[in-house]
């Protein structure tokens, strides 16, 4: 099939176009890119700089989540220590008198 000189003139143009539409979309990307490059470098720094207060903040939760642990320990062995001490003074109060037996 022969095409006549108008067609592949046409042709030509759209071709034409469609390269000068993807000149620019290249050029609008790699402007993007270059206007956008410190905005990516900061988030990532900031994105580092989260991490390692993630990491500093997990620590001291677990450190605090010991020390829980430590206090809760403390406040049972207080807890037998003050029923001993009112177990042993109502014992006192009985023998001296001054209390009913239970």
């Amino acid at each position: 099939m022969a095409r006549s000189f108008a067609d592949l003139e046409a042709r030509l143009r759209g071709v034409e176009s469609r390269s000068e539409r993807a000149e620019e979309d290249i050029t609008s990307i790699i402007t993007t890119v270059v206007e956008t490059s410190e905005d990516v470098q900061a988030l990532k720094s900031d994105v580092t700089e989260l991490k390692v207060q993630v990491t500093t903040l997990d620590s001291k939760v677990t450190t605090l989540d010991s020390k829980v642990t430590a206090l809760d320990s403390k406040v049972t062995a207080l807890d037998e220590k003050a029923d001993y001490l009112s177990n042993g003074m109502r014992l006192l109060l009985e023998r001296q008198g001054l209390a009913e037996p239970e």
